[in-house]
């Protein structure tokens, strides 16, 4: 326990002889009023940028609030009748026909004429711009049956994709 009296005490003197030798540099007071006012300097230079920054940060989010607003419009401005094409095809048969038919009774002729005009086919391309990638196409049929007499799809196809900014589609459909 005395040996390590004698150490510490040892190490207190030696702490003392060597401090003055470290803060042998004095400062003077004018030098600490040059090195204060250079900080102050910086300070002040450090919070005009910071508010220079501030300013900006803030347009940047008035521009980012302003931009939805202002695309949204842009889509409802087209309204949906106006993303619909209709084209068709009618197809008509018309028929005219002559008869001779002889009288029994008396013997003369008669001549009778038959016209006729029936529908035969319809064809109804619809077309719809869904969205900027989705697009729609139908095709309804009508064909005149003796077995059926109703409208049915005939083709069907759905396009994803844009091909001027991905430059890639898919188009599945069905055709009967």
């Amino acid at each position: 326990m005395k040996a390590w009296i004698g150490i510490l005490t040892a190490v207190f003197a030696s702490s003392l002889f060597f401090c003055p030798l470290v803060g042998a540099e004095t400062v003077s007071n004018q030098q600490i009023i040059e090195e204060l006012r250079a900080l102050k300097a910086r300070i002040n230079k450090l919070e005009q940028e910071l508010s220079i920054k501030d300013r900006e940060i803030e347009g940047l989010k008035a521009r980012v609030r302003e931009k939805p607003e202002t695309t949204a419009p842009v889509e409802e401005e087209k309204k949906w009748t106006d993303r619909i094409e209709l084209s068709g095809v009618v197809e008509v048969e018309y028929g005219r026909e002559k008869h001779r038919v002889k009288d029994p009774a008396t013997g003369n002729s008669m001549s009778t004429r038959d016209e006729n005009i029936i529908l035969s086919t319809v064809e109804l391309h619809t077309d719809a711009q869904i969205n900027k990638y989705t697009r729609g196409h139908v095709v309804f049929l009508y064909e005149e049956d003796e077995d059926e007499d109703r409208v049915r799809i005939d083709e069907g196809t759905i396009r994803l994709g844009g091909i001027e900014e991905t430059h890639k589609t898919r188009t599945r459909s069905r055709v009967r």
